[in-house]
């Protein structure tokens, strides 16, 4: 029982410092492209496209995180 808690305690602050990893990244992503690659849209679009796939994940480990603290 006190690993298996333990073990979830470990694995939820690792998914949050992983949220908070992908929260500064993709902060720092999005300077980076829009201020190095202003010229080539086509870029950027890719970027957009991806962030928005990131900021997904990221939604979703949110919401597991509130939901597994409710439990």
């Amino acid at each position: 029982m006190f690993y298996e808690m333990l073990l979830l305690l470990l694995f939820k602050y690792t998914v949050a410092a992983y949220v908070i990893f992908e929260n500064i990244s993709w902060i720092v992503r999005r300077i980076i492209f829009v201020v190095i690659d202003k010229n080539n849209s086509k870029i950027l679009l890719r970027s957009v496209v991806l962030d928005f796939m990131y900021l997904k994940t990221i939604l979703i480990m949110k919401n597991y995180i509130a939901m597994s603290n409710k439990n």
